[in-house]
């Protein structure tokens, strides 16, 4: 995937996000990033979807101050939750078919 790409994601995250609080379709929010990126849907959110609340959940040792500041309410996914709730490193799909992890993910 190459950097165009990824941005994309973020901002269609970001604009899905904003539209549903927006739309009345949710009270709370929680995006898996800790991607400066991410900072403008935080402002946004903050100004217009006042009654709303949004956090982020940091991966392990990621995540920046500004997220950390706009959306007090987040928090830091932990090492050890990384281990407890991982995929087993093959999966059944409900085709039969199986997807396994990569050997450089172990």
């Amino acid at each position: 995937m190459n950097a165009y790409e990824e941005k994309e994601t973020d901002v269609a995250i970001a604009c899905a996000v904003l539209g549903d609080a927006l739309d009345d379709k949710l009270d709370s929010a929680v995006v898996i990033s800790g991607d400066s990126d991410f900072i403008p849907l935080a402002k946004a959110f903050a100004e217009r979807a006042i009654s709303k609340e949004l956090r982020f959940a940091f991966p392990f040792a990621r995540g920046t101050k500004r997220l950390r500041q706009l959306c007090p309410a987040s928090f830091t996914i932990s090492k050890e939750a990384y281990a407890k709730y991982q995929f087993d490193d093959r999966v059944r799909l409900p085709s039969g078919k199986f997807v396994t992890i990569p050997d450089d993910w172990k």
